[in-house]
């Protein structure tokens, strides 16, 4: 990698070494179905079905290499050096 490294103006160390207390996890809300139920699906920018973006939320987090189109040919290129 190239090029000069970014300086963010944090103490990132100091995040690190942060250990959250009990009164902190209070401050956090819960997070219900509500709230879930208030959001919109996307897929890019087009706003989809409830059903449609979790199918593609589903398709997205199978594991492994997506099926080949079955149609490729294997070939060998020689060069000159």
């Amino acid at each position: 990698m190239s090029g000069s490294k970014h300086v963010i103006g944090s103490d990132l160390a100091k995040v690190d070494a942060h250990v959250i207390t009990p009164e902190e996890y209070e401050e956090i809300p819960e997070m219900t179905d509500a709230n879930f139920d208030l959001g919109v699906w996307k897929i890019g920018d087009r706003p989809v079905s409830p059903g449609e973006g979790m199918a593609a939320f589903r398709q997205a987090l199978r594991c492994g290499r997506s099926a080949g189109s079955g149609t490729k040919v294997s070939t060998t290129v020689h060069f000159d050096a």
